[in-house]
Formats: C-alpha cells, sequence, structure tokens
C-alpha cells in the first residue's frame, strides 16, 4: 500500500491506494531500491482512486475492528472517505467532512490520525488527530449519526479530549491506535522546528511535555486519574499502569514513551500486541522501533541525543557509528536509552 512513506513527502502523495502481489512490471518500478526477495515479485492492483494529491490528499487508510466490509481513507484537508469492499474504485462516498476546522497549510499538518473504538459496532464511537487552524494538535472524539457503524460520521458531534500547543507547523505526529489493553495510543512530534531546539536536551527528552512522546489515555474517562497535561482537557483519563505517572507538577502522567521526533506511522501487531513505530529521522538515519507486547511502557527511544543509533549531530556527520549514550551530546539527565546504544533493543 502506497499511500503514506516513512518520510513527509505530502507534495508528491499518490491519488490511488494500491495493493502489490503477484508479478508486474510497475508495481516493481514503484518498488525500486528495495532489495528482491526470493518468490515475492509484486502485481499492483488499484483500489482507490480519483482523490487529489498535496495537502488535500490521502495519507492514511483503516477500518473499524472486525468491518472486512469497508476501508476508510482519511484525507489530509479534512475528509474521511470509505469505499464498499467490491465497490468500483472511484466509488468512495464521504464519511465525514471537517475541513473548515482543519489547517493543512503546511504540508505537515491537517488531518493526521483516525482511530475507531474498540466497540464502534455498538458505539458509533471514532477518535481524530488534526491540527486545527490555529496550529494547535487537537485530539477528538466523534460519533456516528444514529449511533451505529452503519451511518456516516456526525460532525457536529465533536467532543475535544485534548488540545496540544505546537511551537512549529511540522513534526505533528498524527498516529492513533486503540492497544490490546482497550486505551487509546496517540504520537505526538517533537515541536517541529528542526533539531528539536527546544531546551537543553529538546522536547523528545523533557518529560514535563507531550511533545516528542508516545501517549496513553482513557477516552472514555472511565479509569484512573484525571488529566494532567493536555490543555482544554475533556472527558479522558489517565489510565491505571502509565509509567511516569507521578501526580501534578511532575512527569506528564499521560506519556507512555518519550525520545521521539517525528512518529509518523506506527501499528500494533493483532496477534502478539508488539508495537512498530516509524520514527522519521533529522537528516541522516530514519528509524523503525520495535517494542514487545509485554512492554509496561517508559522506553527512551532516543531523540534528541540518538538519530537511530548514532549520536545526533556528530562531528562526522552521516558517517557516525553507533554509540553508547554516554559519548552522546547534550549530557541529557535522563537516563540512556533503552538497549543502549540502540534504544529498545531492536531496529
Amino acid at each position: 500500500m502506497n499511500i503514506s512513506a516513512a518520510r513527509w513527502a505530502t507534495t508528491v502523495l499518490p491519488i490511488v491506494v494500491t495493493f502489490f502481489s503477484g508479478t508486474d512490471a510497475a508495481g516493481q518500478g514503484i518498488c525500486k531500491g528495495v532489495s528482491p526477495v526470493s518468490n515475492t515479485n509484486l502485481t499492483r492492483v488499484t483500489v482507490a482512486s480519483g482523490m487529489s494529491s498535496g495537502t488535500s490528499g490521502p495519507l492514511f487508510v483503516t477500518a473499524p475492528p472486525g468491518d472486512v466490509d469497508r476501508i476508510f481513507i482519511v484525507l489530509q484537508n479534512g475528509i474521511i472517505r470509505q469505499l464498499v469492499r467490491g465497490a468500483a474504485p472511484d466509488a468512495h462516498t464521504v464519511f465525514m467532512d471537517i475541513d473548515a476546522r482543519v489547517g493543512s497549510v503546511s504540508d505537515e499538518q491537517g488531518l493526521l490520525g483516525l482511530a475507531f473504538s474498540p466497540n464502534f459496532e455498538t458505539n458509533g464511537f471514532f477518535y481524530v488527530n488534526y491540527t486545527r487552524t490555529d496550529g494547535d494538535t487537537i485530539i477528538s472524539r466523534f460519533r456516528t449519526l444514529d449511533g451505529t457503524a452503519g451511518t456516516n460520521g456526525d460532525s457536529a458531534s465533536e467532543t475535544i479530549l485534548l488540545r496540544i500547543d505546537q511551537p512549529s507547523a511540522n513534526h505533528n505526529g498524527g498516529w492513533m491506535s486503540f492497544g490490546a489493553d482497550g486505551f487509546l495510543y496517540i504520537a505526538q512530534g517533537d515541536g517541529g522546528g528542526s533539531g528539536d531546539i527546544h531546551g537543553l536536551c529538546g522536547n523528545g527528552q523533557n518529560k514535563a511535555t507531550l511533545l516528542g512522546k508516545l501517549l496513553r489515555i482513557d477516552p472514555t474517562g472511565t479509569v484512573g486519574t484525571a488529566p494532567e497535561c493536555g490543555l482544554d482537557p475533556g472527558p479522558y483519563t489517565v489510565p491505571p499502569g502509565n509509567p511516569l505517572a507521578d501526580g501534578s507538577m511532575g512527569n506528564c502522567d499521560e506519556i507512555w514513551a518519550f525520545g521521539l521526533r517525528n512518529p509518523w506511522r506506527n501499528s500494533f501487531d493483532s496477534q502478539n500486541g508488539d508495537l512498530y513505530l516509524g520514527d522519521v529521522g533529522q537528516g541522516c538515519w530514519e528509524e523503525v522501533n520495535w517494542t514487545p507486547g509485554t512492554s509496561t511502557g517508559g522506553e527512551n527511544y532516543g531523540w534528541r541525543s540518538f538519530e537511530g543509533r548514532h549520536c545526533y549531530n556528530s562531528p562526522v556527520g552521516c558517517s557516525a557509528t553507533s554509540s553508547p549514550a554516554s559519548t552522546c551530546t547534550p549530557a541529557c539527565s535522563d537516563p540512556a536509552p533503552v538497549g543502549d546504544p540502540v534504544p529498545n533493543g531492536t531496529r
């Protein structure tokens, strides 16, 4: 599926959603640069087409739990479209339109994430992550028109759960998903600019901000403690077991893991709960972090001491080799990334 990329490139986002299998020269052309593996020749099959590119184009595809009859396509400008299985590629319809609320002037702004409630079939709830017209990140809950899975989203049903101030237009992250524990995980970038120049160690290592973090909340507000760091907090709570929760005036209790630059696209393994987290690099190294489903959180993925396995901003540039955290600057007060020198063990 080529609807999104590890590094932002929204000006060249494709206008078709495609899946690959079998053998086809065109499919191989799209995958140019990828090392071939025996018996994995690819064929391109167009699933959806006819959507705009640029900052109004598609950037995420998902579906509600257990729904094998539809896909939902998130457009950056604030529109969610749905396509029924077996329908023509251009037969998608609007599920919900919040374009007027979404700011997508910059390449890395817009409607960036969508997650359906584990109980979507019976409650009609779904959650979105978008940048507002003033640039702030908004995490909101919506409901379908009649509270069932069979109707469109009701744009008038918005309940804002939290707002995050964004100092720059870029690095907004945007992915969100429910984990096997039933809680909502939200990926946030480091606040933008270049090099996370937000304090001595950057927002990624500053546990008193939600920026540069993976958050975990209970969006239903059923269990846990009161919100701490979300601005304009709505009906969400901090689940029991959040690893950095220490009450008010300390760490942001919503944090599940930290040390991230721009965690753009991630995924839970539905079989074992493992998390694969793609974090966009600064200029030398991209990274995909693996965390086992048995994790209890608290991982430090390294940024901005690390870019990938390498000391960030090394005097030798992209030729830097893997190094222990003690040799990386700035000398932050936070502990070394998990599995030093490789945060989280596997990349």
